[in-house]
């Protein structure tokens, strides 16, 4: 069970930090509240790591995220131009 937990948890921490940078690059009225909410989400996945796998768990979610912010910048790069190349058609 603590095994799928870190997982689970692992997989949050890199969503969240991943819309964050996507979050970045893209523009409108409602980017600030994303952003925050983004924020909020980011440090609750970091509490839960420190509730359920204590100092260890928190330590490891930090340089995870920090690493992963380096690699996923350019992808979220990518998908912020493309996704301003091609605004959705309503």
């Amino acid at each position: 069970m603590g095994q799928l937990m870190e997982e689970i948890l692992i997989i949050c921490l890199l969503i969240a930090v991943f819309l964050i940078i996507l979050n970045g690059f893209l523009y409108g009225a409602l980017k600030n509240r994303i952003d925050a909410i983004l924020s909020v989400t980011l440090l609750c996945v970091l509490a839960a790591l420190f509730y359920w796998f204590s100092w260890k768990g928190l330590g490891t979610g930090v340089a995870l995220a920090i690493i992963a912010a380096s690699f996923l910048h350019p992808l979220a790069r990518r998908i912020a131009a493309f996704l301003l190349a091609h605004p959705p058609k309503t």
